[in-house]
């Protein structure tokens, strides 16, 4: 649990050292379960034993065995779990304290409520009128899920199923994101509930600069606040919008107005290799573990990537950039998924070509470098499972149907705990996502850092 651990020591608690062979130690089973005398006793899932004294909150008791609960649920839960797993390092790392034993457990007890509660959760909504004369009521959120470090960061998305559990969920993972990789930022996430693929380019500018606008009305961001940037269906182009219209307006005396968000273009004070980094960094988390003996015994596959075959589900920019990377390494690919069709490549596939298929017809379907399959290729055999595309896409109804060694977790949160306990038991690896898709927002700091540095990277 040492993504959780990283959080928490960014509160100021020192936690027991940990390394990166711990980090999925809930997620890959193992069978011992004894005491050898010098470790502490492991549970099934590879854990250190939970401590007794920390309960999870009764209204999550049933989460482990629901189908579809709700996202905020789910991520409360998982860090529920890993808390108690810390609770013995906790206590250890304070015994030197000239505190009380009453002192440190109010201290311990606050900072994990601080931690499991968002700070603020803002909905916003205003009327819009379409270029044909219609007017629509527009829904956005924006979250702030724990601001123990400022600026608070995390993506905008534009998609219908954008609610407020959504956003307090994914501002949440956020916060133990960039703890895991140590980026100095808190969680938020934002959202606008719209199809994207419904308003044209001039409608999607006008939502995309009121939105801005009134979050920074409100002080809701701003370069030392929050500091958003792409995600599912958002792109440099929205960024550009956003910051554009921060300059022009509230921020216009604003030295350090071009780190209002990142994701921008180059010409605007982006950074290269942004746009591919969320994808890269999926394949790059998994190339450490295919590095590891130890795991790759442990789930019957040879070391290296050479020649293992992937399945992506998604291919958007974090799943077009995985693949493309997979591919380059010796990966074969033996799919592509995407909501309304899936595509099975006769031979080495073309990834840009299909990207750019994809970016002039606005789907995969019909491509002629490739026949097309079912959806549920999702549960063929394959090495590497990439699911790239929304959470909660693996669930407890289709766990025990996935045939893959290793899952990459390339979205937020495609795992419910039900379907998680499922991968457990089948030993099959899983990387989680606040690590494995962890690449953008390392990527976003250092453009973040170039524009209030003023300075070029490079």
């Amino acid at each position: 649990m040492y993504r959780i651990s990283k959080s928490l020591q960014c509160l100021g608690v020192k936690c027991g050292q940990f390394n990166w062979n711990g980090l999925l130690s809930a997620r890959l089973a193992t069978k011992s379960t004894k005491d050898d005398g010098g470790n502490k006793c492991k549970d099934e899932n590879g854990d250190k034993k939970s401590n007794q004294a920390y309960k999870i909150p009764d209204r999550l008791k049933d989460i482990p065995e629901q189908e579809s609960p709700l996202f905020f649920e789910s991520v409360e839960y998982y860090f529920h779990r890993a808390i108690q797993n810390l609770i013995p390092d906790f206590d250890e790392s304070m015994k030197d304290r000239k505190f009380t034993d009453e002192h440190n457990e109010r201290r311990r007890n606050g900072i994990i409520m601080l931690m499991q509660n968002y700070s603020s959760l803002l909905e916003i909504q205003f009327p819009f009128r379409r270029d044909n004369g219609e007017y629509e009521l527009i829904q956005c959120y924006r979250c702030h899920h724990c601001k123990h470090k400022l600026p608070v960061k995390g993506g905008i998305r534009y998609a219908l199923d954008v609610c407020a559990d959504e956003v307090k969920a994914l501002a949440a993972l956020m916060t133990y994101k960039n703890s895991c990789v140590n980026v100095p930022f808190g969680g938020a996430k934002g959202g606008i509930r719209i199809d994207p693929h419904k308003f044209n380019s001039q409608e999607l500018e006008r939502i995309t600069r009121k939105f801005a606008l009134e979050l920074a009305k409100k002080n809701y961001v701003g370069p030392g606040i929050d500091v958003p940037a792409p995600d599912y269906n958002t792109g440099a182009k929205e960024m550009s919008w956003f910051y554009d219209s921060y300059a022009k307006t509230i921020g216009h005396s604003d030295i350090n107005a071009m780190g209002i968000v990142t994701g921008k273009p180059l010409f605007l004070g982006g950074i290269r290799g942004r746009e591919s980094a969320t994808g890269r960094g999926v394949f790059n988390s998994t190339d450490i573990f295919l590095n590891n003996e130890e795991y790759m015994c442990e789930i019957g596959l040879t070391p290296t990537m050479k020649d293992k075959t992937f399945i992506v589900q998604g291919f958007g920019n974090v799943g077009y950039h995985a693949a493309r990377y997979f591919q380059k390494n010796g990966g074969k690919c033996l799919g592509i998924i995407e909501q309304d069709t899936a595509i099975i490549p006769e031979s080495k596939i073309d990834l840009k070509d299909l990207h750019n298929y994809k970016m002039s017809k606005g789907t995969i379907k019909g491509y002629p470098g490739a026949k097309s399959g079912p959806v549920d290729i999702f549960f063929d055999k394959v090495d590497i499972l990439i699911p790239a595309a929304i959470e909660q896409v693996i669930r407890k109804s289709n766990a025990g149907k996935i045939q893959a060694k290793i899952i990459a977790e390339g979205a937020n949160g495609p795992t419910t705990p039900a379907a998680h306990a499922i991968l457990v038991k089948k030993k099959i690896l899983v990387i989680p996502d606040i690590f494995a898709n962890a690449g953008g927002v390392t990527v976003s700091y250092f453009e973040w850092l170039k524009n209030i540095h003023h300075r070029s990277l490079g």
